[in-house]
């Protein structure tokens, strides 16, 4: 199951990456991308480091005991969960359809040489 997370865990954030993507003025999607990954990856770390922290917090979860495991599971769980309270403050109104064909009527960026008026060296 180690081999496949990174591949599933890219699988599912696709369509939240494809609904940024819509929403972001031409040319920038790329940048945006690359924000998402560092904050995904900056997430992930303090996801660990903060688990670290935990377990030292709780003295520690080793074999054969165990000690604390059932506090670690309930809190772990219980942290898992807080994003769901933060849904009604983070999703915009409307629905994922309202701006759907919106980035296909914007036309392409100009190129220097057409805005003023020279040739692009390419004919219609």
């Amino acid at each position: 199951m180690q081999v496949m997370y990174p591949v599933l865990d890219q699988l599912l954030s696709m369509p939240m990456m494809i609904i940024v993507s819509k929403h972001m003025p031409l040319g920038v999607e790329a940048t945006i991308f690359a924000l998402m990954m560092g904050l995904a990856n900056l997430g992930t770390a303090c996801g660990n480091y903060s688990g670290v922290v935990l377990l030292e917090l709780l003295g520690g979860v080793e074999a054969p005991e165990f000690n604390n495991i059932e506090a670690l599971v309930v809190i772990r769980s219980l942290l898992r969960a807080l994003p769901i309270a933060f849904i009604p403050y983070l999703v915009p109104l409307g629905s994922p359809r309202s701006d759907a064909g919106r980035r296909l009527d914007r036309k392409a960026p100009e190129r220097e040489g057409e805005r003023a008026g020279g040739s692009s060296g390419v004919s219609p």
